[in-house]
């Protein structure tokens, strides 16, 4: 009978060990799933250990990417716009300018930088015009016009609200909370934000009374 008890007591005393163990490995499944879950949250490839860089961290390291370059954020505009090959038509009209020494200065200053394929949307005469070498006053003044005083970031560019740049021109704004025109012009690379100030690229050349 005091075996058959002990047996008894043995047998339960193992019970409760075998769900203890049952328990404790749940548990401990449970615990590493969510240490994955965690690195995958963190963007940790659970696999290589690796780092993944989401686009809004490279944004706060390395700036804004503009093709297969960079917008620095500790970089002045001139050394910003120097390399991106899409801009290169502006960045040429600015450096035979004497707008370089300006944008050389502290600023702030807040620029928009239409790509070369919008300078080919231009008519022929236009384009012969504005890249003749002696014609320096035509190029100054299109490059005022891209040029507003101040470091404004594409939150302070609400609907309606109207920019005066450096030709003494308005800029209107158009913000339907998704896309962003300034006059006829969309934004496409928004916030490069520099030492001096703050490059938007635009996909068309602004032109004096082009807006609606």
């Amino acid at each position: 009978m005091r075996n058959n008890a002990v047996k008894t007591s043995q047998g339960s005393l193992a019970s409760i060990i075998w769900l203890l163990v049952l328990m404790y490995s749940a548990t401990n499944c449970q615990s590493k799933k969510q240490v994955e879950e965690a690195r995958e949250i963190s963007g940790i490839n659970t696999e290589t250990s690796d780092i993944i860089i989401s686009d809004s961290a490279a944004k706060q390291t390395q700036g804004v990417k503009l093709g297969q370059s960079w917008i620095i954020p500790d970089h002045v505009i001139l050394e910003n716009i120097s390399e991106p090959t899409s801009i290169q038509r502006f960045n040429k009209l600015l450096k035979s300018s004497e707008l370089i020494k300006t944008l050389k200065g502290r600023g702030p200053f807040t620029l928009f930088i239409p790509t070369d394929s919008a300078f080919e949307q231009l008519d022929s005469g236009s384009k012969q015009q504005l890249f003749t070498r002696n014609n320096k006053e035509d190029q100054l003044q299109i490059i005022k016009h891209h040029l507003v005083s101040g470091k404004i970031v594409t939150s302070d560019l609400k609907d309606q609200v109207v920019l005066k740049a450096a030709d003494g021109n308005e800029l209107q704004i158009k913000n339907n909370g998704q896309v962003i025109q300034v006059d006829n012009a969309t934004i496409i690379v928004k916030d490069g934000v520099s030492t001096n100030g703050v490059i938007h690229v635009i996909d068309r050349v602004l032109l004096p009374d082009a807006g609606d």
